[in-house]
């Protein structure tokens, strides 16, 4: 295979066949009872294009109708502590999403009278929010336009034209931006962006992708030439680093040491317990067995490495002040559930407390 992109421009009849046919598609088989489908506002779809960066759509739905029952309105969403916003995104990952959906909400209020902006430029100006998310928001709660590349759409593109050159290439960018913008409609703008979101979602899938019931397959070249196992071409190989913590985790009879992160970070804004590495002088030694239960190596996958953690539960009698913790760093045991804890520590602490 080439290295190098060797792609067509597709003429007016391959674009109308494309937009009929996936318009067709979407009308027979496309989602249509989604929970931000309903109620099309720019609120809620900016709120679920966000969620659904990098997340599949069954995580989403149930984290979207929680973070909309507390958060109904902009207003209700910046007038809110970023502690309770994130408490609302604990599990989902990727937190830095939540914090600048927060801000941008903030802004919002200051800015634009509390209405999210309804052109591309503005929408661009918020934090988080990049060109492809700004055109979806705009493109299905507002029927403008306006072309979307995200991964769906890439994959898609790139194995109806067999572009030859890793996705992460910036001349694989512009060649698959000007593509879905050839192809966006200028009418069913909303229905066409989400049927060719769908498409890459159910049938066009990264892996084993139903070619034979495809509404597209008359007019791929992937598929065609039989070749659609090799597209899109994958960005190279990311070789993951490896990471070791150990968690120290003092528990009262009601309370236990929780410590908030700051915003900057993997984890930040959210509250884990102490690193041994940070206050090591608080491991007792030797440790008695008595006062504490050691939980031996445990996994969690990030995207650019893998964590392997360990945790001590030191059970003491009352709570103690630390020169380097917060004053507020204590938190009743019974109110866990209202903290925006990360995924593996949650299930830690769920799994010592049941």
């Amino acid at each position: 295979m080439t290295t190098e992109i060797s792609c067509s421009s597709p003429s007016n009849s391959q674009i109308k066949k494309l937009q009929d046919s996936l318009l067709a598609w979407f009308s027979s088989h496309g989602r249509k009872d989604l929970p931000w489908q309903k109620d099309k506002t720019l609120y809620r779809v900016w709120v679920s294009e966000i969620m659904l960066q990098q997340t599949q759509v069954s995580t989403v739905i149930p984290y979207y109708l929680k973070f909309m029952n507390q958060f109904p309105t902009i207003a209700d969403l910046a007038s809110s502590s970023l502690d309770l916003v994130l408490s609302h995104w604990a599990g989902l990952g990727y937190y830095a999403r939540a914090r600048n959906l927060h801000l941008a909400a903030i802004k919002i209020q200051e800015n634009h009278a509390g209405q999210f902006p309804d052109q591309l430029d503005q929408v661009l100006n918020l934090p988080g929010i990049g060109l492809s998310t700004a055109s979806a928001i705009l493109s299905i709660s507002q029927n403008q336009p306006l072309a979307i590349c995200d991964g769906n759409v890439k994959r898609v593109l790139s194995r109806l034209h067999c572009v030859n050159s890793p996705l992460n290439q910036s001349n694989t960018e512009k060649i698959l931006w000007d593509l879905a913008k050839k192809y966006m409609p200028e009418k069913n703008c909303a229905d066409y962006s989400q049927a060719i979101m769908d498409l890459g979602a159910t049938l066009c899938t990264q892996s084993k992708p139903s070619c034979l019931i495809c509404p597209l397959n008359s007019i791929c070249q992937a598929y065609l030439t039989n070749t659609q196992n090799f597209y899109p071409i994958p960005k190279k190989p990311l070789v993951k680093k490896t990471k070791h913590q150990t968690f120290l985790i003092f528990t009262t009879p009601t309370h236990i040491l929780l410590n908030q992160n700051p915003l900057t970070g993997i984890w930040g804004g959210l509250f884990t317990p102490l690193l041994l590495e940070n206050h090591p002088e608080l491991l007792p030694d030797p440790i008695d067995p008595s006062i504490h239960i050691y939980i031996d190596k445990q996994k969690h996958v990030f995207t650019h490495f893998d964590l392997i953690y360990d945790a001590y539960f030191l059970k003491i009698n009352q709570a103690f002040p630390h020169s380097n913790l917060n004053p507020n760093s204590w938190h009743p045991i019974n109110s866990l559930d209202k903290l925006a804890l990360p995924a593996p520590i949650k299930i830690l602490l769920n799994n010592f407390f049941q």
